[in-house]
């Protein structure tokens, strides 16, 4: 359980992005706890984030990424991107374009794996995935 006032740490890993997420979050708190993003974080300090992404335009290439997610296995954290495939390699979400829009993919594996809930509302507009199946991604 997190500690009242401690940062929500987004890890990406994406430069890109980072900074663009860094400029909007920018003084935003969650609950009365500040949004913080790390860019480009270490490995050793994985276990200190709420959320990591996976770019698009990450340096991590597939077989350290895939080394990432087996460490994170059952871990609260929460793992995206918006690479094909993502949720079928044992990620939580991939965002992909459907129609002009950002639509969710949910490996429900890898959520309940980490005692993580998904509301109901992301439940029913996402597509439902599990290890290693395919879903629109």
């Amino acid at each position: 359980m997190a500690r009242s006032g401690e940062p929500f740490r987004y890890c990406v890993f994406d430069d890109t992005l980072a900074t663009l997420l860094a400029k909007a979050v920018a003084g935003e708190t969650l609950d009365g706890r500040p949004l913080v993003v790390l860019r480009q974080p270490e490995f050793r300090n994985l276990q200190e984030c709420h959320l990591i992404y996976f770019g698009e335009q990450s340096v991590l290439g597939p077989t350290l990424q895939a080394d990432v997610l087996r460490r994170l296995t059952g871990s609260a954290i929460l793992t995206v991107s918006d690479q094909p495939g993502f949720a079928a390699r044992g990620g939580m979400i991939t965002l992909v374009r459907k129609r002009g829009r950002i639509h969710p993919v949910i490996n429900t594996d890898a959520t309940e794996r980490a005692e993580l809930r998904i509301s109901a509302k992301l439940l029913n507009l996402a597509t439902l995935t599990r290890d290693g199946k395919g879903g629109v991604q």
